[in-house]
């Protein structure tokens, strides 16, 4: 039993818009939001990371990566197959992994591009 029916996608489009609410700026609002300001208790966003540190901890970040991927790829070639523990090379490859992700983003974000 199939049939189509256009009027069920119009009822549901009417529920999804209708149901957003809509969010107009007053003077009052923005009188109101001035106000705050003056008074101090917006307090502005203090990024935990210092953007001059960036470039330090993607250094510090890149190398600790990389000791553990040369880490990995030495592991790798000196043992056996039947020798290798599939927790070790596991933990290895995703504490190098988190490593030198983060000390990619930071790498970025030392060169200014923000993401």
């Amino acid at each position: 039993f199939f049939f189509n029916d256009t009027a069920t996608t119009e009822i549901y489009t009417e529920q999804i818009v209708g149901s957003v609410r809509c969010v107009q700026e007053t003077e009052q609002s923005m009188d109101h939001l001035k106000e705050l300001i003056k008074s101090n208790k917006v307090v502005p966003y203090q990024a935990p990371v210092a953007s001059e540190e960036f470039e330090s901890w993607a250094l510090i970040l890149l190398f600790i990566g990389f000791c553990l991927m040369m880490w990995f790829f030495i592991y790798q070639i000196t043992y056996r197959k039947v020798e290798r523990y599939l927790i070790k090379e596991l933990t290895i490859g995703l504490l190098s992994a988190l490593f030198l992700g983060s000390g990619t983003f930071f790498f970025l974000l030392s060169v200014g591009l923000y993401m």
